[in-house]
């Protein structure tokens, strides 16, 4: 059957998955019990099936982001958050400041 590399998968995407090798499975059970014309036109067909299923598995992989790129998108959010953290505390010096002179 598939030797596919395992991935992440979302459950719609896992599902998907599961029903293309499902009907796989079904045809190449229906073409052990085929006369051998019949075996030849199933083993093309499922040769197309798998190819559906490579490229649908090709799709789901290239919609899922790499390590690097969560990486890359946590230091982004990280260094984000530093400079609102910053931005913060300068705000609050300058609320303090006005308040003091207030008084």
């Amino acid at each position: 059957m598939l030797n596919a590399p395992e991935v992440p998968q979302q459950p719609q995407q896992q599902s998907e998955i599961e029903q293309l090798r499902g009907r796989l499975s079904r045809l190449e059970e229906r073409a052990d019990r085929l006369p051998a014309e019949k075996t030849e036109r199933l083993i093309r067909h499922i040769d197309e099936r798998f190819t559906e299923v490579r490229e649908t598995l090709t799709r789901i992989e290239e919609r899922i982001p790499t390590v690097a790129q969560l990486q890359a998108r946590l230091d982004h959010l990280e260094h984000e958050q530093q400079r609102l953290e910053s931005k913060l505390d300068e705000l609050w010096r300058d609320h303090t400041r006005l308040a003091n002179r207030v008084e």
